[in-house]
């Protein structure tokens, strides 16, 4: 396949046909983030998209439109690759894409739920906190306030929204003290294995624990701490 620059894709994706419809990322100024730096926030042109969907034909099964704010280009365009993705690809088991709190508001209802009907199944959205002293410090352009939309406006017309997160997690137990909690931050490295006495120790310290993570098909954190705490009993 041709690709300009570097491409992102999320872990799921890994087997995905990956298919650039955008360049770049519409936003591209957070503080932390250097991924797209190499190019400028482009629309690439569809008969580009086209072609690499012929070359591409009854090789994959599932598709990911690229780059970061795929959602950014016109809803008709969408329904285009929609199209041809599912006409080509018969066998095609899902279409997904980056998304925004912002590509997914400038949407009508009448587009999303065209972009849903068409075979559009899932958004990642990097939205790294739920804080907005963490979101400002990072340079993103989004709120809490358009998370929680953005997350409403997909769960409503069918799209599942998988969330990427975890910027700056070291400065949460700082920012909820100033609201009365106290809390704790540990990074666990590995699952396996697991680092028993530090979940112990955190346990008794603070009496709750939660755990934030990519999912594994082996089992993750969460049911690994589950376990622990359950038999342990700190």
């Amino acid at each position: 396949m041709r690709y300009k620059g570097k491409v992102y894709r999320p872990p799921s994706e890994a087997y995905s046909l990956i298919i650039q419809v955008t360049y770049g990322c519409s936003h591209n100024r957070c503080a932390f983030c250097d991924m797209y730096d190499d190019k400028r926030f482009a629309l690439r042109p569809m008969e580009e998209i086209r072609e690499d969907f012929r070359l591409a034909r009854q090789v994959y099964r599932r598709v990911f439109l690229a780059d970061g704010d795929a959602m950014m280009r016109k809803t008709q365009d969408l329904l285009e690759i929609l199209t041809m993705v599912y006409s080509l690809f018969p066998e095609c088991q899902r279409v997904t894409c980056y998304a925004s709190p912002r590509s997914l508001q400038i949407k009508t209802e009448e587009e999303l739920r065209q972009l849903r009907e068409g075979g559009l199944k899932m958004v990642y959205m990097g939205l790294e906190s739920g804080c907005d002293a963490v979101l400002e410090r990072m340079g993103r352009a989004h709120r809490a306030d358009d998370i929680a939309t953005a997350i409403r406006i997909s769960k409503e017309f069918g799209l599942k929204c998988v969330i990427v997160h975890g910027t700056e997690g070291h400065l949460l137990p700082e920012l909820l003290a100033a609201e009365g909690i106290r809390a704790t931050v540990v990074n666990m490295h590995t699952v396996k294995p697991l680092d028993e006495d530090a979940v112990l120790s955190v346990a008794e310290k603070c009496g709750a624990v939660v755990t934030a993570e990519e999912h594994s098909v082996i089992g993750g954190l969460g049911s690994a701490v589950c376990e622990l705490l359950a038999g342990a009993d700190p």
